[in-house]
């Protein structure tokens, strides 16, 4: 990819703290695996690297219950406070490098503030995007993002009409 495109269109999503599908890692070996894979990634000064937090088993304000807390498995707990951005951040955000942090919908509601400060350089809001068809309008007005209140999951199907559970959702009032 990185020869057709060129590096600075290239990005690479790492979801270190995952637990699906029985991936789950021990803390230990998360941090030895991805300080590899986020140095080696890198050397190759890509455009930008996405820390996501999905099975970190925290939960943030403003989310779905997709995203609600859940264990992981007993023995592969994470540390109590265990923030990505913290752990992997200053190996991709530091000063003259070429590649940019991002980070995803755990985000959502301090966007702003981790933008402003440079904590991160982006955030990816993707499901929350889906049940706020107005986000643009609502971060821009200082808006707050409510949740997903139809269930764990956006729905996709064969439902009455193709708007809905996708274009559907109600739009703030201001």
């Amino acid at each position: 990819m990185i020869s057709f495109f060129g590096t600075q269109s290239v990005g690479v999503k790492l979801c270190p703290s995952d637990d699906y599908n029985d991936s789950a890692a021990s803390f230990k070996e998360i941090t030895e695996t991805y300080i590899y894979y986020i140095n080696q990634i890198m050397a190759r000064e890509v455009g930008f690297i996405n820390l996501s937090g999905r099975g970190c088993d925290v939960s943030r304000e403003g989310t779905d219950e997709y995203f609600k807390p859940s264990p992981r498995p007993e023995g592969l707990e994470l540390p109590v406070v265990y923030e990505l951005v913290q752990q992997f951040g200053g190996l991709i955000k530091y000063p003259g490098s070429k590649t940019m942090l991002m980070v995803n919908h755990e985000y959502s509601v301090e966007a702003e503030r981790v933008v402003r400060e440079g904590v991160v350089d982006l955030v990816a809001f993707g499901r929350p995007f889906i049940y706020n068809p107005d986000l643009v309008s609502r971060v821009r007005n200082g808006i707050p993002l409510p949740g997903n209140d139809r269930g764990e999951r956006v729905n996709y199907g064969s439902y009455e009409t193709v708007d809905e559970y996708y274009n559907d959702w109600p739009r703030a009032v201001a």
